[in-house]
């Protein structure tokens, strides 16, 4: 592999991780929306039932090898959703 293609992959990974971070602020805002109707409603914040839900969504969509960084990408999704919802003012 030669240095250009190596920083052309490094390129596509820093445009990718771009959208992963504006998908991420964009996650984290409807979160927060989520928390204000759940206060709103008197829900409780955490969702046992739809955590597993999108764990076990996230896992049928990835191959084999990729579903145990899938279900940790997931929780931190979720434990930084809760957290935005628990700060809320």
């Amino acid at each position: 592999m030669s240095t250009d293609t190596l920083e052309e992959l490094r390129v596509q990974i820093d445009a990718i991780d771009a959208q992963i971070l504006d998908l991420f602020a964009k996650r984290t805002s409807l979160a927060a929306q989520i928390g204000v109707y759940k206060r709103e409603h008197n829900l409780s914040i955490p969702d046992p039932s739809r955590e597993r839900q999108k764990i076990e969504m996230a896992e049928a969509s990835v191959p084999e090898y990729l579903k145990p960084s899938t279900v940790s990408l997931m929780h931190v999704l979720m434990d930084a959703a809760k957290s935005r919802q628990s700060h809320l003012s």
